[in-house]
């Protein structure tokens, strides 16, 4: 009988949990630019044991900003810009966050919820 009461509290207290809230979901990236979609080509060099390839993205603005910060470890980026090829980024890393800062020049992405491809 103790067993059933367990269980059926466990159950009960799982479902009052609350939605997934992008916003509030724990991570160490700022929230107001994330991708929805990726496209990934990559050339393998087996000599040197390294890839090449090009990453489009994407990506959901909640606000305007001028500087995306992304996860990366060990990558080097050479080209970022947004869609329309007129904005490009100045790319810094930071290897000990494990993060590349994408800058933008000023109205780098547009608006709230725009999509643009970076």
């Amino acid at each position: 009988m103790r067993r059933g009461v367990c269980v059926a509290a466990l159950l009960a207290s799982h479902a009052a949990a609350a939605p997934f809230n992008f916003a509030t979901a724990p991570g160490l990236l700022p929230k107001t630019v994330f991708p929805s979609a990726y496209e990934i080509a990559l050339t393998p060099d087996l000599a040197a044991a390294t890839l090449h390839g090009e990453m489009r993205a994407d990506i959901t603005v909640t606000q305007p900003v001028n500087i995306i910060v992304v996860n990366a470890v060990d990558l080097k980026l050479a080209n970022v810009a947004l869609d329309d090829g007129q904005n490009p980024a100045a790319i810094s890393t930071d290897p000990r966050a494990q993060t590349v800062t994408l800058r933008f020049a000023a109205g780098g992405t547009r608006s709230a919820s725009a999509a643009d491809r970076l």
